[in-house]
């Protein structure tokens, strides 16, 4: 895990709120749903204007339903 730690490329930084968080944290699971929907869009890259709605209404649905 210490490789984690040192690498902060930006796919080690994603591994590791995956790797390292807490595998309950609701956080977690909206993240990762919010960027799954806006890689449909192709673009390289997005604003926390672009992902903030997004993953607001994310982190609710998964409190909302448990999942």
């Amino acid at each position: 895990m210490s490789a984690y730690l040192s690498d902060h490329s930006l796919e080690s930084n994603f591994r590791s709120i995956f790797l390292l968080g807490a595998n309950t944290a609701t956080y977690k699971f909206a993240l990762a749903k919010s960027l799954l929907k806006l890689s449909k869009s192709n673009a390289t890259f997005i604003s926390l204007d672009d992902l903030t709605p997004i993953y607001a209404n994310c982190l609710l649905e998964h409190v909302k339903t448990g999942g």
